[in-house]
């Protein structure tokens, strides 16, 4: 098993077997077809970034001057591979996210070369860790640029990593960054894209359509929260999700009482999940204390309801709820966590309360709340892929078709998701024989608009 951190130098010799790799890399990506249209952006980049790195390679003692202790954490490398099962999961089901990977990756070595580069210009140590990797990976699952655009994610990258290098605080003595990489980007672009409502920029920005995608594939959102529950599992980071959950549960649960209309759709669901398991329990930023974790986890809940409320009334794309307000609550991580330890001193010990609950008990419970979340939410209304399209969603009937005409029914693993079983029970329960068609087996790529990006990218 990987330790929880993994620790070594590196000499000025293998620092630069390093780079140069990198620089091969770089240049490889080329030859995968999807590039073809990004081509001129990517060889462009490529360049500025070697002949600005490779000042720095030449000289005799840069690795002393530069280089820190390398620190591989078994967290970050969990996260890594929890994000690389979303892609390939996804990609059962639209290619899109298959044949973007190379892409990807090539942002993945800039991002590593714009750290190093960022560090010689700083005079602050080049820190080789998971955590570039993983902020890429992340961000792409929020937010793809097409190919007319796609210098963007370079921009996005620039920005995530000079904001973790130069926006930190003192902890413990220890400089740390405040955002998470990903969600400050993410938010970023979330409010520019929000305000310039033009039509060029909607007709190459690939949000709603990867909001709808996540709808469409079955199962999507049990699936990320069982991958969750892998990535939580090194920074016990469970408190958080739990909290989110159950706040967002009650708002749903109020808003069905009060108004008849829904507050998310359903919770938790994919999108959501992936803000959960990928943004706000990162353990660099999140509360290190059990009742710090606990109030970030209502208070992220609070943020995504007044972000659906700003977005619901300006007409804005409702994917971005998840990271709308991320840096101002990103930036009150801190004091969640004074807040938490002020509650536990002056509070919790006087009432003999004890937070340090095992990682299987957390995980027990952070599964048993999901599913009853699921539950009470589903009894009302089943998510949108178990409805009839042909009568309720009309607009989507054209998008989503099978070879007979008509929908198709559940496969037996199909039945197996919890939202499904329950939506079966509760039909049972009120004497209905009909069970809803579901777009399971359709031969097409799930979204129209989404197919054209995946054909963007397979054009050769």
């Amino acid at each position: 098993m990987l330790p929880m951190e993994l620790i070594f130098n590196l000499s000025s010799k293998s620092l630069r077997w390093f780079i140069g790799l990198i620089y091969c890399l770089l240049f490889a990506v080329l030859y995968f077809p999807v590039t073809k249209n990004a081509t001129n952006t990517i060889v462009t980049l490529n360049l500025l970034i070697i002949l600005s790195t490779i000042t720095f390679i030449i000289k005799k003692d840069f690795a002393e001057k530069l280089l820190s202790p390398v620190v591989l954490t078994r967290a970050v490398f969990a996260q890594i591979l929890v994000q690389l099962s979303i892609y390939i999961y996804w990609g059962q089901f639209n290619k899109a996210a298959i044949t973007r990977l190379p892409l990807v990756f090539h942002q993945i070595f800039f991002g590593y070369l714009f750290i190093f580069l960022l560090s010689g210009l700083s005079g602050k140590k080049f820190k080789i860790s998971f955590s570039p990797a993983a902020a890429i990976l992340s961000t792409n699952l929020f937010i793809w640029f097409s190919s007319e655009l796609y210098y963007v994610h370079y921009a996005l990258i620039i920005i995530a990593m000079t904001a973790k290098t130069y926006l930190t605080r003192k902890v413990n003595g220890e400089d740390r960054h405040i955002f998470n990489p990903s969600g400050f980007v993410s938010n970023i672009a979330a409010i520019a894209i929000s305000l310039m409502q033009f039509g060029y920029l909607q007709e190459n920005v690939y949000a709603s359509q990867m909001g709808a995608n996540f709808l469409w594939v079955p199962n999507f959102d049990s699936f990320v929260l069982l991958a969750s529950c892998v990535s939580l599992w090194a920074p016990n980071m469970y408190l958080v999700p739990i909290a989110s959950i159950l706040t967002m549960t009650i708002f749903e649960v109020l808003c069905h009482s009060n108004y008849g209309v829904s507050f998310t759709s359903e919770t938790p669901r994919g999108s959501i999940m992936l803000g959960l398991a990928l943004l706000v329990t990162d353990p660099a930023t999140a509360p290190k204390s059990k009742t710090g974790q606990f109030l970030y986890g209502i208070g992220y809940a609070f943020s995504i309801f007044i972000s659906f409320m700003v977005i619901a009334f300006f007409k804005w794309q409702m994917y971005f709820v998840k990271v709308f307000f991320f840096i101002p609550f990103n930036f009150l991580a801190y004091r969640f966590d004074q807040v938490g330890v002020w509650l536990e001193i002056n509070v919790f010990n006087r009432l003999k309360l004890d937070w340090n609950t095992s990682r299987k008990r957390l995980l027990i419970s952070y599964l048993a709340i999901s599913i009853i979340s699921s539950a009470s939410l589903t009894y009302k209304r089943g998510p949108p892929y178990y409805l009839d399209f042909a009568n309720h969603l009309p607009s989507f009937s054209n998008d989503i078709y099978a070879n007979s005409g008509d929908y198709s029914a559940p496969s037996f693993f199909q039945y197996l998701s919890p939202m499904h079983l329950f939506h079966v029970v509760k039909d049972l329960a009120n004497g209905r024989v009909r069970r809803p068609k579901i777009p399971y087996q359709s031969p097409r790529q799930m979204n129209s608009e989404f197919d054209q990006f995946e054909d963007e990218y397979k054009r050769r």
